[in-house]
């Protein structure tokens, strides 16, 4: 990074043509950079693993296992945290056959921390490594802490609406995403999610000098700032402020570029089956939220691609991840098409055809009204993690019953609310 005029502050890779600047201390956050690099350079997985547990040893230092170990100390009220906890248990109970609450030897809010560990498991004595561990860090628990910062600023808006954190946030999920070693648009300067997404975003001829998914990613986050300077959010009106109204459109849409980046991964390694490891970790990094959504098709993820070495076709499996976008919050323009054509760009019209619903076939579009059960699944889910607040949240404002476009973004969402008062 390019120190600011405070030494404290950093000027981050992206957005052009200045970078992001940090208008907080956010060193420490930036600096996992290093031990990222220390990772890939690693001579021995006792080396990798070394460094993921113990890092640099400074102190204050954030290593890259508390972000998976410590994440309950942040998440625990958080949307999508409490669907991927709901998941890493049931997956722990039914498939594992362990106590209610454990993942893979684990306490699920560990759930993160446990698919590192049994990758590096996995790995014991070999010295080679093709990088699925260190990949893992990334779109498992440095995934969900940006999340984390950007939906603290949602229920900080509500609050006490503490300008100074709230920025502070903002500048944490930024150096969480791009490091202090990333440069503009680089796909090999640099080794966290912003990196990652350039790197990938070239399979799907989306960069332009930046990955569109970085691009947009953060011009999220200077709309997030800039509400947030502008004091737009209220404590004494709540959810009711415009401030909180548009911060929760922010967070929904950062969420879209952060899904984005995990399904065109998971189609670049279903495509190639190049990798069992890095599939399996890019299904297990959506099927939270995909069982937040289906049961049927999270069980034909755990079924064919976890579970047992997949018999299905790419095509067939490849029709289940289109399914699902919707409830992922992208679009079939979102995610593109894969190498030229090899994957050719989907059909939002076809990817969810007019389907019975029971033993009804609708003769018309009903598709956005259909997905009021997805509403009441996930607070179902969020009531169960004593997440009221969320669910009361997604009572009012919805979540799933919105069009979704790739040039408009979102219309306003149909609510339960809305139908509970006869509106």
């Amino acid at each position: 990074g390019i120190a600011a005029a405070d030494s404290n502050f950093l000027l981050l890779a992206g957005p052009a043509p200045n970078g992001w600047q940090t208008e907080s201390d956010v060193r420490t956050e930036a600096s996992i950079v290093d031990d990222m690099i220390e990772m890939y350079e690693g001579n021995s997985m006792a080396d990798r693993l070394n460094w993921y547990e113990q890092g640099h040893g400074l102190d204050g230092e954030i290593t890259l296992k508390s972000l998976g170990a410590n994440a309950g100390n942040y998440s625990t009220h958080d949307p999508l945290f409490n669907y991927y906890t709901s998941t890493f248990s049931l997956l722990g109970s039914m498939v594992e056959d362990e106590a209610n609450g454990i993942f893979d030897s684990y306490p699920v809010n560990q759930y993160a921390h446990a698919i590192v560990n049994d990758l590096f498991d996995d790995r014991e004595g070999d010295t080679n490594s093709d990088g699925v561990e260190t990949e893992a860090i990334l779109v498992t628990g440095l995934w969900m802490r940006v999340y984390h910062y950007l939906y603290e600023n949602l229920r900080l808006c509500a609050g006490t609406v503490d300008t100074r954190m709230m920025l502070r946030n903002v500048d944490r999920a930024a150096a969480f995403w791009i490091g202090d070693k990333q440069t503009y648009g680089s796909n090999t300067v640099g080794v966290l999610l912003y990196n990652l997404a350039e790197r990938t975003s070239l399979l799907f001829g989306q960069d332009e000098g930046e990955a569109n998914v970085n691009t947009e990613f953060l011009a999220t986050l200077t709309e997030m700032r800039v509400t947030i300077e502008s004091e737009e959010c209220s404590a004494e009106l709540g959810t009711d402020s415009v401030g909180y109204e548009k911060m929760h459109q922010y967070v929904t849409d950062a969420v879209r570029q952060m899904n984005i980046l995990l399904v065109q991964r998971l189609i670049h390694f279903l495509s190639t089956d190049s990798s069992k490891k890095f599939t399996k970790l890019y299904v297990l990094s959506l099927i939270p939220q995909i069982q937040s959504c289906s049961a049927s098709d999270y069980e034909y993820f755990l079924n064919n691609v976890i579970l047992t070495k997949p018999y299905a076709t790419e095509s067939v499996t490849m029709a289940h991840l289109q399914k699902m976008y919707s409830c992922l919050g992208v679009t079939c323009e979102d995610i593109g098409s894969y190498s030229g054509d090899r994957v050719p760009q989907c059909d939002g019209a076809k990817v969810e055809p007019l389907i019975p619903l029971a033993s009804y076939l609708p003769i018309s579009d009903v598709h956005l009204h259909s997905k009021m059960d997805r509403d009441i699944r996930q607070m179902k889910i969020l009531l169960a993690n004593g997440n009221q607040a969320a669910a009361k949240d997604m009572y009012k404002r919805g979540r799933n019953m919105v069009n979704r476009d790739f040039i408009s973004g979102y219309s306003t969402p149909n609510t339960l609310q809305h139908f509970a008062s006869g509106m």
